[in-house]
């Protein structure tokens, strides 16, 4: 059976490639869309400005770690181009995450409509403007790294090095945006509960810590190595911009509308209550 063969008879291939085809259609205008997007403007700013000479955090600052505008500046800022590469990663995504819902649920056939909704809901939701689909922000870029980084982490030979390297495609998606801290920390718990035995009482005896540190040193240190990389190139009179820009400046970033009797009142109960339920 040739391979043309194969994929008419593939379900996945003919599910993908119409989700795939519904999400180009649906991304289209933005790629021809004036520039009204303060952040884009932003972003294109200091692209062009890294393109002639600008050293980023110091001649050229915003409050995010650098890729972003790193992407913006190898296509000197140009709205169309960039917003093209954001479709492109768009449609890895929806393939990415399909096969990952798959792995979550199954394989038969009852299980992959279950994926195929799953990933037919992400595909319409990531491609329309309520969603900001429609602009290149770093979350159109980093979602790709995030999906393919858990479909690795529920490989079924899970092992230091496919850990290694969820780590490493993590650290790249933090340096998008430093929200990827959150999916480093969700991806973490679940790789120690699915991964080591724990027990009903003591969850802090020395035993269990070294055998969750064991488990997470290689992913931790993947997660570690593009973002010390990053803040060694910075090294010099602009480390403080950059790490301020990428660490600190997000903190208050954040607090806006989560103001709870003191700044961060509404965070703080949010993650008292998500570290209760884990």
């Amino acid at each position: 059976m040739t391979l043309i063969d194969k994929l008419e008879k593939s379900r996945d291939f003919w599910f993908l490639l119409i989700t795939s085809f519904v999400f180009f259609l649906l991304r289209l205008p933005s790629l021809f869309e004036p520039y009204w997007y303060g952040d884009e403007g932003i972003y294109q700013t200091l692209g062009s400005a890294i393109r002639h000479g600008r050293i980023l955090y110091e001649g050229a600052w915003d409050n995010k770690p650098p890729l972003l505008y790193i992407v913006y500046a190898i296509f000197n800022g140009d709205q169309f181009y960039v917003r093209a590469l954001s479709l492109i990663f768009g449609l890895f995504s929806v393939t990415a995450f399909y096969f990952l819902a798959k792995k979550l649920f199954g394989e038969n056939k009852e299980q992959s409509k279950i994926a195929m909704w799953s990933a037919g809901i992400f595909a319409f939701l990531f491609a329309i403007p309520f969603m900001e689909g429609n602009i290149a922000n770093s979350e159109n870029f980093m979602l790709l790294l995030i999906i393919f980084s858990g479909f690795l982490i529920l490989s079924e030979k899970l092992n230091p090095k496919i850990l290694l390297i969820s780590g490493l495609i993590l650290g790249i998606a933090f340096l998008f945006k430093i929200v990827a801290i959150f999916d480093f920390t969700a991806f973490a718990v679940f790789i120690i509960i699915s991964k080591i035995d724990l027990p009903k009482r003591d969850l802090l005896n020395l035993n269990l810590l070294k055998k969750i540190f064991n488990l997470l040193a290689p992913f931790v240190l993947g997660f570690a190595i593009p973002i010390l990389i990053t803040a060694f190139f910075f090294i010099g009179p602009q480390f403080k911009y950059f790490f301020q820009a990428t660490f600190l400046q997000n903190v208050g970033y954040v607090g806006w509308g989560n103001k709870l009797i003191i700044p961060q009142g509404y965070m703080i109960l949010k993650l008292i209550l998500l570290a209760g339920f884990t």
